[in-house]
């Protein structure tokens, strides 16, 4: 999962004009997360829930 913190770090790199490929490197995530994050503007959900929820 990526934090509040790196989601704002790739919108303002994005905002600079630095590529995809530039800001998965510098930040170590990958392309997918990256153009993710851009395209909807926040970082993506947790695709998987927690083991316990369905206990609950």
């Amino acid at each position: 999962m990526i934090t509040p913190a790196y989601r704002q770090i790739i919108l303002e790199m994005a905002g600079k004009g630095v590529s995809l490929r530039e800001i998965s490197r510098t930040l170590k995530v990958s392309r997918n997360t990256v153009r993710t994050v851009i395209k909807s503007g926040e970082a993506p959900e947790s695709a998987r829930k927690t083991k316990y929820i369905e206990h609950l």
